[in-house]
């Protein structure tokens, strides 16, 4: 039986190759990405493959809600927590 992943940022670099590599193993996907659109354009492989895209901003009050509805519909049972913005700095210069 597959496992279902949930990757959040797989409208970025890591996040697409985790999101196609688990794709082609025969497992199923949830691609989490700001916006769906620009997504899509980027990485359509992943479609192709059947993976399905989840439009989330954390920064709005509903995105847990559709994260767990996500989770409960598919049935996900593994996370990969890949969203972020890199920063550069020296430890001691960054807040």
């Amino acid at each position: 039986m597959p496992n279902t992943w949930l990757i959040t940022g797989a409208s970025s670099d890591l996040g697409a190759r985790i999101a196609l590599c688990v794709l082609h193993a025969g497992d199923i996907v949830i691609a989490c990405c700001r916006d769906i659109a620009t997504a899509k354009e980027a990485f359509p492989a992943i479609e192709r493959l059947r993976g399905t895209w989840l439009e989330i901003d954390v920064s709005q009050d509903i995105t847990e809600r559709i994260v767990s509805e996500a989770v409960e519909i598919h049935q996900v049972n593994v996370l990969v927590n890949n969203a972020g913005v890199p920063i550069r700095g020296a430890i001691e210069d960054i807040s």
